[in-house]
C-alpha cells in the first residue's frame, strides 16, 4: 500500500507529491505537465516568466543549461527538465497508474512516448506561421513545408489509427502517460488544423482524442 511519501532519491528529506512544485514556461508542452499533475493530485506554481528574457537569465541557466522549458523544480530545490522527463518523475512520484511499475509495461508507454516526438515538425513546418511564432527567426509559410508536415501527420496517423482501431488506450486497458503525451502531441492537430470532416478516415483516433 502506497503511504504517498516519496524519497527524493538525494538524500534529502522525502517529499509528498501533494506538496507544490514550481513550473516554468508557459509553452505547449507545459500542457502535459499540468495534465499529469492534475491526474496525480501534485498542485503546481507558475511563476512569472518571459520566454526569450528569463529563460536566458544565469539563475534559469542553472536549472535547465539549454535554456528551454518546461522545467519542474521540487520543494527541495531539485529541477528536471524535458516534458516526457517531468511526466514521468510526477506519475513515478505519485505511484500513479499512469506509469505503472512492470518494466515492460512502462517501455512500451516509453516507445508511444517517444513516438509523437515525429510530428515535433508540425509546430515550426505548419503552424508556427499561421500564428506568427517565430517570425523573428525566420519561420515564414512555406507550402513545401506544410506539405511535409502534412504527410508526416498523415503517415503517423494512419499507424495510429490500425493500433487504437483495435485497442481502446495505446497501452493496456487504462489511461496512461501514452495517452496524455500523445492527447498533447495532437492538441494542436485537433484544435487548429484538422477540420471536424478530416477525422473521417481515422475515427478510432478522434474517438480516442
Amino acid at each position: 500500500v502506497s503511504t504517498g511519501i516519496v524519497t527524493s532519491g538525494t538524500g534529502r528529506r522525502p517529499f509528498q507529491p501533494t506538496m507544490a512544485m514550481k513550473l516554468y514556461g508557459p509553452t505547449g508542452r507545459s500542457n502535459r505537465v499540468k495534465a499529469v499533475a492534475g491526474w496525480t493530485g501534485v498542485p503546481l506554481e507558475q511563476p512569472p516568466f518571459t520566454m526569450g528574457v528569463t529563460n536566458r537569465t544565469p539563475e534559469f541557466l542553472a536549472k535547465n543549461p539549454f535554456g528551454k522549458v518546461p522545467v519542474l523544480e521540487t520543494p527541495d530545490g531539485e529541477c528536471i527538465f524535458e516534458s516526457n522527463a517531468i511526466a514521468r518523475f510526477l506519475a513515478s512520484s505519485a505511484c500513479s497508474t499512469l506509469y505503472p511499475p512492470a518494466a515492460v509495461t512502462r517501455a512500451r508507454i516509453d516507445a508511444w512516448m517517444d513516438a509523437f516526438n515525429t510530428l515535433d515538425c508540425i509546430g515550426p513546418l505548419w503552424f508556427y506561421p499561421i500564428v506568427g511564432i517565430g517570425a523573428d527567426r525566420g519561420l515564414t509559410h512555406d507550402p513545401a513545408n506544410v506539405a511535409k508536415a502534412q504527410a508526416t501527420l498523415r503517415a503517423f496517423l494512419a499507424v495510429l489509427e490500425a493500433h487504437l482501431a483495435g485497442n481502446t488506450y495505446l497501452v493496456g486497458d487504462a489511461i496512461t502517460l501514452a495517452d496524455v503525451i500523445g492527447a498533447n502531441a495532437l492538441e494542436v492537430v485537433y484544435m487548429s488544423l484538422m477540420a471536424p470532416g478530416d477525422w473521417a478516415p481515422y475515427p478510432a483516433t478522434h474517438r480516442w482524442l
